[in-house]
């Protein structure tokens, strides 16, 4: 039977080590650069397709980026360079088909939160 002691005692060095709860704020700039940029690139998928889904939610892993997640049937973007000058505010980006015929077009704006900064810290003020 395999001896899992040494990983057993890894894993407790990172539960003492890992992060408490942080609490995020909006990065102001940044979260503004990325909804406007999120309306932009929406209205291009919209346009191409009426019935195209669009979500926008903070990514589930850390929380501080902002992700926008568009299932369509069809993608096509007219207006290329309102749309790639959106695209260029991102940090990542992909499309993949489904098994259903529809695909995924997904972008990620990192840094749309950041940790708020200690309690009574200048910076808090």
């Amino acid at each position: 039977m395999p001896n899992f002691s040494v990983l057993d005692q890894l894993l407790e060095t990172y539960k003492a080590l890992m992060p408490k709860t942080v609490y995020l704020v909006k990065n102001k700039k940044r979260y503004d650069e990325a909804v406007k940029a999120i309306c932009e690139i929406a209205s291009c998928a919209v346009e191409a397709d009426s019935d195209a889904k669009v979500k926008i939610s903070p990514d589930p892993l850390t929380g501080s980026s902002l992700c926008l997640e568009v299932t369509t049937s069809l993608i096509i973007v007219d207006l290329l360079d309102k749309f790639c000058a959106a695209l260029k505010k991102a940090n990542n980006f992909e499309v993949y088909p489904r098994t259903d015929g529809l695909m995924n077009f997904n972008v990620i704006f990192e840094d749309a939160f950041v940790a708020a900064p200690p309690f009574g810290s200048k910076e808090a003020r």
